[in-house]
């Protein structure tokens, strides 16, 4: 009799705090574990111990997790151990694409959600546990064969004993009762309620003395109901005949298919889940192949998801996700396949003869759907969607490149406003291609310090002195030159290399103005730009902090702009965030004011003590009467709660002299010099006045 034995889980990753992390989650004290630290541990472990699961790191020295699971999926002893992939790419749906083509189950993004991983660690356990079970039971059946007659009796599979001439001379009662007849009435019958398919096999295992082992089967019985068994058969000595066993397995199959079907499906939702899902699309894609019809898939984003759980709550996020799903549901046809890939993306597959217009429609429905609020646990939630479409044979033809394709329309879709949809084109993918190549690039640019900041000064119209510096990012390309801010900087906040390379910015601006302490005044300040995902981080202040106190650079010295919509997406936490930066003796100045929200009720409640006037109102202020309007109203507004002004990309006399008339007090731009190399301005820093003054 096989032992109930605890379930023993493989944890392997090179970082023994994440070792740790994992066990802390998942152990519940039925559990055992084995921690290693590469892939090829891993695989030695596998080969000695019965391991019920492995939780796996991609990213590792020498063997990485991908690699390791093609390697378990070629032989024979580990290719069904399920295994789960972890990543701490957030970003990069290929690699999850790589992991279940390797043969993973599922690949989760660091950091994991406790309740996700543990659903999906009971969802393989449960399965290892019916395989234990079924083993069990396989082994209890083998020792029911070798049971003395009077034992055979009190047992629950069916025993029947078959002579040479088929009939049956021996069936114990649980045997009578599977074939519908009572053991009177089954002594003496022939195996005619055996259908013809087995006959032949028990009759050829007969002539050649062979036995058959836990084989699956159906038996029909005298009602001619088929039902399912595991059955088993033994020759007699000197060709007595043979002993049958056979084991009604009906409620086995049925939780079987019951797991099977949990394997596939995202507990949250009861939509497939990504694994599920991209079965889904395999099987379909061979389809559309096999009988040329076409094949649609919409891959669906919620936008701004996570400010859902930031500000109500996992629990609330997981209502709007099942509601979500359910809304997608009642569109969709009774075949048409809906998944969840992870988190808050979710794909529908569309099989069918049907035409790019009519994809489009069904996409315009869905978005149209999103326009009536959410009422989550008494919260009116509103929520817009990006998506992205694909289509077999035309965009791809195999499952993991239509995700690929759908993914990448979606992204396109989310770039160009959200609450949209895009179909695939040939063209995002080269541009997908040539972003990813400019990320490489970047990563490799903050490696060897190919930035470098340059300065342009802010003169003062009372003096024309320098009374500010704004600090401002260039990157020179070893071989395609300097490549605009413009072209980059929105690759360094989709990758988040903007926060690296922010406080990089930082921590160089603040050294340079400490270098050039004697050559200017002590009022002079040195602006550095915050973005707006290193404004959001909570630990920012303490950042700042760290950087002025490593550089020796007095705190009033330094000024940090951040733009209108940054501060006022979250106004609370701006303004907390303001205040704190105020009372560590650092400025702080609204960018780009006008060209975003310009909410004035809320500009009096930020701690601000420059506001910049936009460009977009200097370029024709001297011909646009409307601008000078602005310009004069936002002047005032500035002055009268007791802000400073600095005007942006003033390039003439004229902008100059009516700007400095409406009393701006700091003017930047072209007309005193353009942003230039810390050497440079330095001499210009000595040439001062810029500008006379009468």
């Amino acid at each position: 009799m096989l032992t109930e034995t605890l379930p023993i889980l493989l944890l392997v990753d090179d970082k023994p705090e994440n070792l740790e992390s994992l066990e802390a989650v998942l152990d519940d004290g039925k559990r055992r574990f084995i921690r290693v630290a590469s892939g090829q541990d891993a695989l030695r472990i596998l080969l000695n111990e019965t391991i019920a699961l492995v939780l796996m790191d991609v990213d590792m020295p020498e063997l990485d997790g991908i690699e390791a699971v093609k390697l378990m999926r070629k032989n024979s002893r580990t290719r069904h151990i399920p295994v789960l992939l972890v990543t701490a790419h957030g970003e990069d749906e290929y690699a999850s694409i790589d992991g279940l083509e390797a043969g993973a189950f599922d690949l989760m993004h660091k950091p994991i959600q406790p309740r996700i991983l543990e659903a999906k660690v009971q969802q393989l356990l449960n399965q290892w546990a019916l395989s234990e079970t079924s083993k069990r039971e396989m082994h209890d059946l083998a020792q029911v064969n070798a049971f003395l007659g009077d034992i055979l009796n009190t047992v629950n599979e069916g025993i029947s004993v078959v002579a040479p001439d088929l009939t049956q001379i021996y069936v114990n009662p649980a045997g009578s009762r599977l074939q519908g007849l009572t053991q009177s009435e089954v002594k003496g019958q022939t195996l005619h309620c055996w259908s013809d398919l087995q006959m032949d096999m028990l009759l050829g295992a007969y002539r050649s003395q062979h036995a058959i082992h836990s084989h699956a089967a159906r038996i029909i019985s005298a009602k001619e109901a088929a039902l399912p068994v595991q059955l088993s058969c033994a020759p007699l000595p000197q060709q007595q005949g043979w002993v049958v066993a056979y084991q009604d397995i009906t409620a086995t199959l049925t939780l079987q298919e019951e797991l099977a079907q949990l394997i596939v499906t995202d507990t949250l939702t009861g939509a497939l889940n990504r694994n599920g899902f991209f079965q889904a699309v395999s099987t379909a894609v061979s389809r559309s192949l096999r009988h040329s019809q076409s094949l649609y898939l919409l891959y669906i984003d919620l936008d701004y998801f996570k400010d859902v759980n930031d500000t109500y709550g996992h629990a609330t996020g997981d209502m709007l996700l099942q509601s979500f799903c359910e809304r997608l549901r009642n569109q969709l046809r009774t075949h048409d396949a809906l998944g969840r890939i992870g988190g808050d993306e979710f794909a529908i597959l569309i099989e069918g003869a049907l035409s790019e217009t009519e994809i489009s429609t069904i996409a315009e429905k869905l978005l149209r759907i999103q326009t009536q609020p959410y009422v989550i646990d008494g919260h009116s939630l509103l929520v817009s969607v990006s998506i992205g479409i694909a289509n077999c044979p035309g965009d791809s033809t195999s499952a993991g490149d239509m995700l690929r394709a759908a993914d990448m329309a979606m992204y396109q879709a989310k770039r160009n406003g959200r609450q949209s949809y895009r179909h695939y084109s040939a063209e995002m993918n080269a541009q997908v291609t040539a972003r990813t190549m400019l990320r490489e690039s970047l990563m490799y640019a903050l490696e060897k310090e190919q930035f470098e900041l340059v300065f342009q000064p802010q003169v003062s119209t009372l003096d024309g002195r320098i009374h500010g510096i704004e600090a401002l990012l260039r990157w020179h390309h070893p071989t395609a030159g300097t490549i605009s801010p413009a072209v980059f900087i929105p690759v360094l906040e989709d990758s988040g290399l903007i926060v690296e390379v922010s406080l990089w910015i930082l921590r160089t601006a603040c050294a340079q103005r400490m270098a050039w302490a004697d050559i200017l005044d002590d009022s002079v300040t040195m602006a550095v730009n915050l973005s707006a995902r290193q404004f959001s981080d909570e630990l920012i202040c303490k950042h700042i902090q760290d950087v002025i106190s490593d550089t020796g650079m007095p705190a009033h010295w330094l000024e940090v702009e951040v733009t209108e919509s940054t501060v006022i997406e979250d106004i609370d936490k701006g303004r907390r965030i303001l205040e704190d930066l105020h009372k560590l003796g650092i400025r702080t100045a609204m960018d780009d004011f006008g060209t975003g929200y310009s909410a004035l009720a809320y500009l009096k409640q930020l701690p601000l003590d420059v506001l910049k006037i936009d460009r977009l109102f200097v370029a024709n202020l001297a011909n646009d009467t409307k601008d000078q309007a602005i310009a004069r109203a936002i002047i005032g507004l500035a002055h009268e709660l007791g802000m400073t002004l600095v005007a942006e990309g003033v390039e003439t006399h004229e902008q100059y002299g009516l700007l400095s008339s409406m009393g701006c007090e700091l003017i930047q731009g072209y007309l005193f010099s353009r942003p230039i190399p810390a050497i440079d301005f330095a001499k210009l820093a000595l040439g001062q006045p810029l500008m006379n003054v009468r």
